[in-house]
């Protein structure tokens, strides 16, 4: 997003964007399956991709993606140790 269209955003939508929350999608990667730098970041690339795709189209979350948008999309990835760990965690994640 360029500097005039996140300003543009910002006038557009201000009394959305100030009491926004910040959001970012997390990717978490296990540890404990061999993979190149480069396997990990294509399938990074495809776990984004599906989650913008899944959260754009479902009007339930539409608040919270325009929110991601106008924060430039955040991104944040994790390392977790083992499948088990995975599994809690997206429990967790589901309940919260």
């Amino acid at each position: 997003m360029t500097l005039i269209n996140y300003i543009k955003r910002i006038f557009i939508h201000p009394i959305k964007y100030l009491k926004s929350e910040h959001y970012k999608m997390v990717l978490v990667v296990r540890s404990d399956i061999t993979m190149g730098k480069g396997k990990t970041a294509a399938q990074c690339a495809h776990a984004a991709i599906e989650c913008y795709r899944q959260i754009s189209a479902n009007k339930k979350y539409q608040e919270i993606y325009e929110s991601w948008l106008l924060q430039g999309q955040p991104k944040i990835v994790l390392r977790i140790s083992s499948e088990e760990k995975l599994m809690l965690l997206a429990n967790n994640a589901r309940k919260a």
